[in-house]
């Protein structure tokens, strides 16, 4: 369906469409099928039903619900950054995450919201630096996480080793990074 939602949109534009989009999931896409609405949408809506395996294989048939929903997610939030509001109050970019409390299900939701509160959207920036190895074929890489302080004027770096288990958490959500930093 992406691509007849993508011509459409095309043409709601080109007629004058200034309303923001909103793109309402389950959670349970593809980053490939999200990078084609890249530039298209501007809320994400998503689902974040289930952490565990079992509860999103017993409900959905759907044990690698959560993987899915993780990677989506973060496509998600790459795409439409923080949340931006218009002078009404009303969210003009950004995600909202939903979830549903499922009955005897309480510790997992609780998972799901820990989870979620375990972003660091402090962080604006990387610094890598190559370093040199005892031999021309041997690289490392230092990395730094460059934070927005409190002041919102200040940045300050922090060695990716000292990060928050929260913010090391997060890079389970971009492979793409953990292969670049396991090299």
């Amino acid at each position: 369906y992406i691509p007849h939602i993508i011509e459409t949109l095309d043409c709601a534009k080109l007629r004058g469409l200034k309303l923001p989009v909103v793109y309402n999931t389950g959670g349970y896409e593809k980053a490939e099928t999200l990078k084609m609405l890249n530039g298209y949408v501007d809320v994400y809506l998503p689902d974040f039903k289930y952490i565990s395996s079992d509860t999103a294989k017993e409900y959905s048939n759907a044990p690698y619900y959560a993987d899915y929903a993780k990677t989506a997610l973060a496509e998600m939030v790459n795409q439409v950054g923080n949340p931006q509001f218009d002078e009404h109050g009303i969210m003009t970019k950004g995600v909202i995450v939903r979830h549903l409390l499922l009955p005897g299900h309480l510790e997992e939701s609780k998972k799901v919201v820990e989870y979620l509160a375990s972003f660091d959207d402090s962080i604006v920036d990387f610094k890598v630096e190559v370093i040199k190895g005892e031999t021309d074929d041997e690289e490392k890489l230092k990395i730094e996480a460059v934070h927005k302080m409190v002041d919102g004027n200040n940045f300050a770096s922090i060695p990716f080793q000292n990060e928050s288990a929260g913010t090391l958490k997060m890079f389970a959500l971009y492979p793409w990074v953990n292969d670049i930093l396991s090299s």
